[in-house]
């Protein structure tokens, strides 16, 4: 019965998760919704400029407008890419992916409504920033010679959301 729990979770945050996408039509809205995945995405960026030398700063989850009133950004940290972390800083939100297995399996495991709601909202939220924005891809491509560092890193994350996943789906049982 978990399984079909954890199955049905799953489907509703990935619902969740695209519903946040397309709720960006209303940029206030939006902003204020997937605050906690920004946060996240932003942390990430901000992580790996930190463990790789990229000296970030600059740290914020406050978004930015254009001069139209569209929203620029939702968040922002600036680092100091080189040659050997652009790529790695610039896909670092891709290792939201854990997080969003782990609240999902936190969903499973409770009986309280508002504390499924809050997870899957937390689940959606990080599976929706854990896409890099066009600016994060612009970074990462600065410096070709970075890629085999990333590539460690992103089949890290790979690595360590199979286990999260398969925890979960032994612990559910």
């Amino acid at each position: 019965m978990n399984h079909v729990k954890f199955g049905a979770y799953l489907i509703i945050t990935y619902l969740i998760g695209q519903q946040l996408a397309y709720a960006a039509n209303w940029p206030f809205l939006y902003a204020i919704v997937t605050l906690p995945g920004t946060f996240f995405h932003e942390l990430m960026h901000y992580g790996a400029g930190l463990a790789l030398g990229g000296h970030p700063y600059g740290f914020s989850v406050i978004p930015t407008w254009a001069p139209d009133g569209a929203m620029d950004s939702l968040g922002h940290v600036m680092v100091h890419p080189n040659w050997y972390n652009s790529a790695s800083i610039g896909l670092a939100p891709f290792m939201l992916a854990p997080l969003t297995g782990l609240l999902l399996a936190l969903a499973t495991r409770t009986m309280n409504l508002i504390k499924i709601v809050l997870y899957l909202w937390g689940a959606a939220a990080s599976w929706a920033a854990c896409v890099p924005s066009p600016a994060d891809f612009t970074i990462a491509a600065g410096y070709p010679q970075s890629w085999p560092l990333a590539v460690v890193l992103l089949g890290f994350s790979t690595w360590v959301t199979v286990r999260v996943v398969r925890m979960i789906l032994r612990s559910v049982q």
